[in-house]
């Protein structure tokens, strides 16, 4: 199972803990990021793009790279935003079991500073119209692809097949030669029946 990866983290290292402290975050104007201990930061938007203060995921003592993340929606889930969409990074390292997650914007992505070591990046992208967070539909999920789409003005897939050719689902290694430039393709979840159509569904 490809979601393997995103629901043994969030629900084995992080939990629900998270989901709360980031719905309560976000009800009130907050952009939260929360770590698998529960400790809580702020992210401020810079030039448009969600930026995670680096003093929150390292420290200057330890060596680091910055990581930049866009998101990509393809012909296949465009259909489905009406604008009340919230987008979840997780980002988990393989080897601490550290996780970090975070909202971002889907238009202009985010920046976050790194230890070097090997990471597993998701977006998930929830219909936030809900009161309960974890009762929110996963309209879509994102992994990074193998290509550059940043020149990519329409993204069509004429075969859903077509995507998994496109897609990283093994850990990176975020190390010298930074930074790092990650293209994230959504796919919507109602196309692949081995998804988690609720967000609740990963906490099983």
């Amino acid at each position: 199972m490809i979601v393997e990866g995103l629901v043994i983290p969030i629900a084995l290292y992080a939990g629900k803990k998270i989901i709360d402290v980031i719905a309560d975050g976000v009800s009130k104007g907050h952009a939260p990021i929360v770590d698998q201990s529960g400790n809580v930061g702020y992210i401020t938007p810079q030039n448009g793009r969600m930026v995670v203060d680096q003093a929150f995921t390292t420290s200057p003592y330890v060596e680091s790279e910055t990581v930049f993340g866009n998101l990509y929606i393809p012909d296949t889930v465009a259909p489905l935003l009406l604008g009340n969409e919230l987008a979840l990074v997780v980002v988990v390292e393989e080897q601490t079991e550290q996780v970090w997650v975070f909202p971002t914007f889907v238009e202009t992505g985010y920046e976050i500073t790194l230890p070097h070591g090997f990471y597993s990046f998701f977006v998930l992208l929830l219909d936030s119209d809900t009161d309960d967070l974890m009762d929110a539909e996963i309209l879509a999920i994102g992994f990074p692809s193998d290509f550059d789409l940043s020149d990519i003005e329409e993204l069509t897939l004429e075969d859903q097949d077509d995507v998994w050719d496109l897609l990283i689902f093994e850990p990176l290694p975020v190390s010298y030669g930074g930074p790092y430039y990650l293209d994230f393709l959504l796919l919507d979840t109602l196309e692949n029946p081995d998804f988690p159509n609720f967000l609740w569904e990963l906490f099983l």
